[in-house]
């Protein structure tokens, strides 16, 4: 189906039989109540192109413009009355579907540090880490040191070293996809131990 079309396609109920009760055509007497129970209804559009009309009355919508949809009630003399309704198909404007938003899976994640994957004891370094692609839903990520007697990281990815050793610092994003980074601490050279 073309997007003009489905601007206007809509299918609408009428009741026209209500319709035809409400103009007087179909209203028994009392007297004939079991003779009306065997008339016949017949439905016809005027512009099919604008409105078609199913045998049960239901109306459907085909293009802009008018038409009238006809009520012919046959009675059981064979004498016939008729009604219609006129029917008035606009253009309206579209509605724009909200788009549910695609998942973008974590791929992989990055990371560097900076100034060096050595350290000595009571010095830090700096993780850089991002996830791929760059346009993943989840961005989060989570730091974590295998052995935090030697070195430990906070949540913004700062290493400071506390003792003489290697640990591992693993990057971590939301779905599992991780990075880990092999850091090694130094004892304080006595070198640079200064006395006043």
């Amino acid at each position: 189906m073309s997007k003009s079309k489905a601007l206007w396609k809509r299918v609408v109920t009428f009741l026209l039989v209500s319709a035809l009760v409400f103009t007087g055509v179909v209203m028994p007497s009392e007297e004939a109540d079991a003779a009306s129970a065997k008339k016949s209804v017949a439905y016809k559009s005027s512009k099919k192109s604008v409105a078609t009309v199913s045998k049960k009355g239901a109306v459907t919508a085909k293009g802009i413009g008018s038409a009238k949809i006809t009520v012919t009630v046959t009675g059981k003399n064979k004498k016939k009355k008729s009604t219609y309704v006129k029917i008035n198909v606009k253009d309206k404007t579209p509605v724009v579907p909200v788009q549910t938003p695609v998942n973008v899976e974590v791929t992989g994640v990055t990371a560097s540090i900076s100034p060096s994957a050595t350290l000595s004891a009571g010095t830090s370094a700096q993780i850089t880490a991002s996830v791929l692609p760059a346009n993943a839903t989840n961005k989060q990520l989570t730091y974590t040191s295998s052995d935090t007697n030697v070195a430990v990281v906070n949540a913004a990815g700062a290493v400071t070293g506390i003792n003489a050793g290697t640990a591992i610092i693993k990057v971590t994003a939301a779905n599992g996809k991780y990075k880990e980074i092999l850091v090694t601490v130094v004892d304080i050279p006595v070198s640079s131990i200064t006395s006043d």
